[in-house]
This record gives structure tokens, sequence and C-alpha cells, in this order.
């Protein structure tokens, strides 16, 4: 066996005290055990199981294989659903470098799904499901049962024949436990709840099955493992038919028994509030949970009463009075009357108290859709308190929608810090409305009148400005009153991986869900004209897809519509944030009427190849403004579309700066020709295929900086290693000094037999390395220095400013105004190899 995947949590807790001096062990001792809680707790390769601490990773490569059943479903969709199965299959997807087709090394996508109110109980349903590219299964039929076991990082996939009786296909018989197994496995449910009596995570069921001995598998973890009625092999048995057997019932990744479901929600939803709102003393964290408790149970039975107690607290801190606004709407999500309604069940204090109770009607009516009843509601608030700050909040945003950016910059005044973005905006806006012109002189535009006779507070906002404003707004209601799990609402479960995600569930809200026409509605009567004419314009003429750059100078750029056909368009930016593109370039955005221009609108993505060949291939199914077809664009811009995330770990560092879908039919005349465009726009190192052959295949380049042996070379003892490779040293048509061939496979063990993670003990890691995924010229750039600042810091210490100052404040002053392609680099990783000279324990991995 490579290694313990278990170690005595007091153990552990007594060897590092042992390491600290006697005034240190007094003065710390005490907290070690919150130390450790603190670290499993983030650490999510490490559970707590009894008095042992578990390395899961280690613990699912030496359990060997798991079973599981396949389904149609899964095999049409090309993912297998990992709950609860393959805990801790999932466990190694989510490990550094996650999980590859041990067939090829193609990397496999871990996928969290997390879907509001389809649990048991009305909860949260979590879920993960493991993506691969197409026909990853097809060799395999629905019912089979399939074994999966992985090993540094690389997924195999074994169809086998029961083991045991009841394990089997269609005409399995029901599977019967013994009772020393029912006997453990509630044992251990018992340890996980802690008494609670609530769902347990069924990874920490499986992990403590397979240390226990009653749950085995046919690695090495299991040598000497029990038989008979002692255990069930989770390599022949489905995890998940066992504790169906056993008279559990399974929701996503958690496990319990039919009464459990229910209590859960309850314990759940306020652990979640006092964890969310934890900055409040003890009297707003009860009038809070206590507000939110009674408005669920008014729910159940509208015919109680509310203590009215509940709110006298409020009055005395704002802040909890805005917590209690929001989580009251998110409560009622869907059913905002029902706030309403709740809220009518307190009676209206005398005096300023009553500023409480109705700004907290005006936002419920607000959220409603009645409009009119939240302005009326509002001005009360304020009759009552002219400084009760949700009310003037209310106020701010009612003159917003209005268009009056004066009065919403005095109101934002009184409710907002000086150094609040939005209120620092809003002056900016409010500035270019007043030039620096006196009251008394001419008039700019000319009329001979005086200045504060002509324009002065009548002039109005650029286009752009405007464009700008009327989006904000938009998002504002949106993020207030709008689904609280709009990313999983809209990404069908799953929050985007990548860094602008928010803007894009924010676009693909308002466009594609109607959430902006709706707004629209909601407030067009109370909006000037200009507002009103751009938001319509909006509605009807917004045009999302891929666009090619043809020019960029200065604030604008000419555009092709790849999308609708090449018409071409002229688009006008926002800000910095745009800098980065150039001619050639292909992105996604949404373009909005502006004046006599397109805007940019809120998130400008940049496109990988196969990214715009799979949103311009969508408008052959649906066209591009179709519900269907903007969808898929979602979809397709919300994650990347089959490249690899992690192309290359060791030395050399080795880059995915772009990938390519080659056309059917293509001979390698055809492709040579490809190749040589390629090589002079891109300049790689060298390429890989994805294929057969050239025909149809998907073309990967790679730019690698030489550090001793080539990524791809053939080891001297493994003769086999580049079986699948495209070409000889000295052939390759992108390397004019070609070092050996490199393809997918090559890099993908270079991955299994290098990565390094010097965050654990294991005999598994070793070397060094720093890796970028579909790397840009300007990540590169960043990238170098990066690598650069890593071994400098690794000698001399580290630079704790060099982030902002060298590389982002120059571009970026504010993140909130970025939404381009923001640099994600992984972390270097540094292995025991290396630990003499870098200063490393060897043990630990640990500076």
């Amino acid at each position: 066996m490579e290694g313990n995947p278990t170690m005595d949590r007091q153990a552990v807790i007594d060897g590092v005290l042992d390491f600290m001096g006697e005034d240190t062990r007094q003065s710390v001792g005490h907290m070690m055990d919150e130390v450790i809680n603190q670290v499993a707790e983030a650490t999510p390769s490490l559970d707590q199981i009894g008095d042992l601490l578990v390395d899961l990773s280690l613990l699912a490569e030496e359990a060997g294989g798991f079973a599981h059943r396949l389904s149609e479903a899964e095999i049409t969709a090309d993912r297998v659903d990992l709950e609860p199965d393959l805990a801790l299959i999932a466990v190694l997807a989510e490990d550094f470098g996650g999980l590859h087709r041990a067939s090829d090394g193609w990397p496999l996508h871990l996928a969290t799904l997390r879907r509001p109110g389809a649990g048991r109980a009305g909860n949260l349903l979590v879920s993960r499901e493991l993506r691969g590219p197409k026909g990853w299964l097809a060799d395999f039929a629905p019912g089979d049962l399939v074994t999966f076991s992985a090993t540094r990082g690389m997924l195999s996939l074994s169809r086998r024949e029961p083991a045991t009786p009841g394990a089997g296909g269609g005409d399995r018989t029901e599977l019967v436990l013994s009772p020393r197994v029912l006997e453990r496995l509630a044992a251990a449910v018992e340890e996980a709840h802690h008494g609670d009596q609530v769902p347990v995570d069924a990874r920490e069921l499986l992990a403590a099955g397979l240390i226990e001995g009653w749950l085995t598998g046919d690695g090495e973890l299991h040598g000497d493992a029990p038989s008979g009625d002692e255990a069930v092999g989770v390599d022949a048995v489905p995890f998940g038919e066992i504790l169906t057997a056993a008279g559990y019932e399974i929701d996503g990744t958690a496990v319990g028994t039919a009464d459990s479901w229910e209590p859960y929600v309850k314990v759940s939803r306020t652990i979640r509030l006092l964890w969310a709102h934890q900055h409040h003393d003890r009297d707003g964290l009860d009038a809070l949970t206590g507000t939110v408790d009674a408005f669920n149970a008014w729910c159940d039975d509208p015919t109680t009463t509310p203590d009215p107690k509940l709110l006298a607290a409020i009055h005395r801190d704002p802040e909890v009075a805005f917590c209690v606004e929001d989580e009251l709407i998110d409560a009622s999500f869907g059913r905002h009357h029902e706030m309403r309604a709740f809220l009518d069940r307190f009676e209206t204090p005398r005096g300023r108290r009553a500023a409480v109770l109705l700004a907290l009607r005006a936002a419920a009516a607000e959220a409603d859709g009645d409009f009119d009843a939240a302005r009326d509601l509002t001005s009360q608030a304020l009759a009552a308190d002219p400084l009760w700050l949700p009310a003037v909040e209310a106020r701010a945003r009612e003159v917003s929608v209005r268009g009056n950016l004066a009065e919403a910059v005095r109101l934002l005044q009184v409710a907002r810090t000086h150094e609040d973005t939005e209120l620092q905006t809003l002056r900016a806006l409010q500035k270019s409305l007043s030039p620096d012109t006196p009251r008394n002189a001419p008039c700019p535009c000319g009329s001979g009148r005086k200045f504060k006779q002509c324009h002065l507070g009548k002039m109005e906002l650029a286009p752009l400005d405007r464009a700008w404003w009327l989006l904000r707004r938009a998002n504002e209601h949106f993020e207030r009153y709008g689904s609280p799990d709009l990313d999983l609402v809209v990404g069908d479960g799953e929050r985007s991986p990548l860094p602008e995600g928010r803007h894009l569930v924010e676009d693909a809200w308002l466009f594609d869900h109607g959430g902006f026409a709706a707004w629209l509605d909601i407030y067009s009567s109370m909006m000037d004209d200009a507002d009103r004419a751009m938001a319509e314009s909006w509605v009807s003429g917004q045009r999302p897809g891929a666009y090619r750059i043809d020019s960029a100078e200065g604030a604008t750029m000419t555009v092709s519509d790849l999308t609708r056909g090449g018409d071409q368009l002229v688009v006008t930016r926002r800000g910095e944030g745009h800098d980065y593109l150039a001619p050639g370039d292909v992105v996604w955005m949404r373009v909005l009427p502006c004046g006599s221009l397109w805007w940019t609108g809120s998130v400008t993505r940049l496109l990988t190849s196969a990214e715009a060949d799979a949103l311009t291939a969508t408008g052959d199914e649906h066209p591009p403004e179709s519900e269907a077809g903007a969808l898929e664009r979602f979809r397709i811009i919300s994650a990347i579309v089959d490249v690899p995330e992690v192309t290359g770990l060791g030395h050399p560092v080795v880059f995915c700066i772009q990938s390519w879908r080659l056309p059917p039919g293509l001979d390698e005349d055809e492709a040579a020709s490809v190749l040589d465009d390629v090589a002079e726009r891109e300049h790689p190192s060298t390429w890989a295929l994805r294929g057969p052959n050239f025909d149809a295949g998907w073309l990967y380049l790679f730019e690698h900086r030489e550090s001793g042996e080539a990524v791809g070379s053939t080891p001297d003892d493994d003769p086999d290693a580049t079986t699948e490779s495209q070409g000889e040293a000295g052939t390759d048509p992108l390397v004019s000094d070609a070092t050996g061939p490199m393809t997918l496979t090559a890099v993908c063990r270079s991955i299994a037999d290098q990565t390094g993670v010097a965050a654990m003990v294991s005999e598994r890691f070793a070397g060094a390395a720093s890796i970028y995924a579909l790397a840009t010229p300007r990540r590169r750039r960043i990238a170098e220095e990066i690598d650069e600042k890593v071994m400098r810091e690794a000698t001399e210490g580290p630079d704790e400013d060099w982030m902002d100052d060298d590389l982002y404040d120059d571009e970026y002053d504010d993140e909130e105004d970025y939404d381009g392609d923001w640099l994600t680099p992984s972390l270097p990783v540094i292995g025991v190899d290396d630990a003499d000279e870098f200063g490393y324990d060897e043990d630990l991995g640990l500076g």
C-alpha cells in the first residue's frame, strides 16, 4: 500500500505541539481542536471520521474500484452521475489536476449542480456529475454494471459481471444485507449526524465503511478484507443500492431517513442565516431569525398572529432592517403577495418605530410589482422617520427609475458612505451634466442666454452614459427582487466556473429570460422619454452572438456578426476593459442599440476557436433570437467547450494557446495550408491533434519554454508512451527546432507521472510546475512575471504587494467595472524533489 489514508486526530495534535516551544504550547494548546476542525473544513480531500483524519483522495485510490450502474440518460448525455456510488471518485475529480480518461488522457469535467427547491423537502438539491467528450461511454449499454477506478489522475472504466446475488442486471433480485452490515451502517449514520437526526453526506458514509471494513473494494486498502456477511464489496455492488436496501433515502449528496428531511431544512435555514449575518449582535440575530421563522410558520398556517415584539429591536439598527428585508424577499420568492399579507398582520406602531414596518411593507409591495403602493408606503415611512435608511434607499431607487440623477445622488449621500462605488459613479455622471460653466455665464449651447436660464440642470446624459445607468438600474432590480439563485436558474443548476460568470448570468437573465422586458413593463410609465425609448430599443433590437473584430480604434470597434452572416457594425465600449482586444479576435457579446452606434453591454468574452465554432453552429438549429438558441449560447459561453484546461505539468511549462475544429473531409495538403495560416498568426511551439486523422479532428496549439526534456518525448523505459503521436521529431510543420513529438496522450501521461502537490503528504506527489490554461498573449506575459515572482519568493521571501502593484492597478482600478478576459492562474506547485533547493520540509511539503 502506497500510504496510510488515515491519521489519528490526537496524534496529529500532539505532533504539532511537539514542534512548539513550551510557552507556545501553553498559549495555543487549547485551540488545537478548533484549528484541526477548520483545516478539515477548508480542505476538500480531508475529512474527520470518528477520531481519525482521513485523506479521502488516497482512500479513493487505494480502495480500488467503485461499482455504478449506467443509465441510458448518462450514456446519451456523455455524463456519469456521481452520487452516491462514486462519491469518492468526485473527490479525485476535485483534487489538483482533476481526472483524465486513462485511454488517451482526455480531461474530464466535474460539474456540481445546485437546484433550488428540488430536494425532498423543498431544500436545495446538490449533486455532482462527471462529463467527458462525446461518445466516451458509447462502449457500454444501459444497465451495465461498470467499475470506476482512478490512479494518479487517470480514470479507468471496466464492465463487470455482478459478483454477488442481487447486484446484477435487469433480472437482479432484491439485495439483502446482513444484520452486521446494517448495524455498522446505522452506527456510521449516527456518528455522522452527531445525534441531530438530519441527513448526512454520502461521501462520509462511504469513507467510514471502507475504513471500518464493513465496505470493501478490490484495492490494496483491503488486502485482508472481511469475508461472508461481515462486509459488502462496493466494487461489485453500487453504494446507492446498499443504502436503499438498508432503508435510507438518497437526495443528491445527502443520505437520510424518511423523517429526517423536514427538520434538516429548518436547521439548515437557521444555520445559513446565522452564518450569513454573524456580524450582527445577539439581539439583531434574534430579530432576524425570529422574523424569518415567523414568516415561514405563517405560510404554513395563515391564521397565526406573529409576535408584535419581533420587529421592536430592529429600529435601533437599520443594518438589521436591511437584512430582514432581503431575507424576507428571498424567502417569499415567487409569492411576494404572501410577504405583504404577513406584514399586514402586524399592528403599525406609533412614532418613529412605524418607519420599520412601513419600509418593510414598501419593499414587499415593490417586490410584488405594486409600485404605487410602494411609493405611498415609503412616503409614510419617511414621514415617521426622515432618516430611516431603508426608506431613504427605497426613495433613491424610485427617483433613479424616474431618471432624476440629482435627487438620487442627494438621497444616496444620506444612505451610503462617501466611498460607495455606486455613489461615486453617479456623482461622476452628474458632473457630466453640469460643466464648469458659471451660473451667470453664457450658456455653452450658444443661445445667448445665461447658463442658469437655459441648460443648467437640463442637459441630457450622453448615450453611452445613459446606456450604462439604464442597465445598472435593471440589474439592481433583479439582484434585489429576482431569484436568490439566479445563476442556478439560468445555468440549469450549475454555477458558471468563469470569473465573468456573474455578468453572464445577469445578462442571460435580463435578455434571454425576459427579465429586462418585465422590468420595463413595471416601470415604463415612470421613466423619462429618453430612457424609455432606449429601453424599448433594447428589447426589440439587442443582438447577442459571436463577433469578429475587424478594427479597433479609440473607443469604437468595427465588428462582423458571425452569428447572422457577417453583418458589419460599429460598436462603442465603455472604459479600459477591452484594451486587450485586437483585430482578428472573436468575442461573444450582446450589442445593444446606443444612439447611432451599438454598445457592448454588460459582458464581453474572448472566445477560443472551439467556442466560436459552437456558438455560430447554434444558428443552424435555432434562430439567433429564439429562446432555445439563446439558452444554448449561454451554456456554451458559461463553460469551456471541449478544451483541456490543463495541458501540461512539470518542465517545461506548457500553455494551450488555441484550439481549432477542422472541417470534415480535410486532406493532408489542405491541413498543411491550415497549419501554415495558424502558425503565421499564433506562433505556437508545437501542436497536437485530437482524432484519428485530420478529417474533422481538433487541433490544439501549445507553447512551452524549454527546461530539460521536452514534454512528449519518449522516455527510454517507455517506448510506447507516444502511441498516438501526430508527427515525428524534426517534421512538425509548426516547430523549426523540434525536440520530439508532443501529443495530448504524452502530455497527460506527464501529468500522471510528474504531478506535484505540496499540501498533502504522499509519495504520489513529485516534480515542480506552474500551469496556465488557454493563455492569451496577455496571459502569457503575466504568467512569465508570475513564474519569476514565484522563484524569487522561494529564495528571498514573499512580496505581498506584487499582484496589485505590478500587474493590475495600472489596468483595472475597479474590478466591478471589468468584465473581460480575467487571468486565473493556478497556484505554483513545489514538490518533494525540490524540497532541498527551496528550503521546503520534505515530510510535509510546506515551507
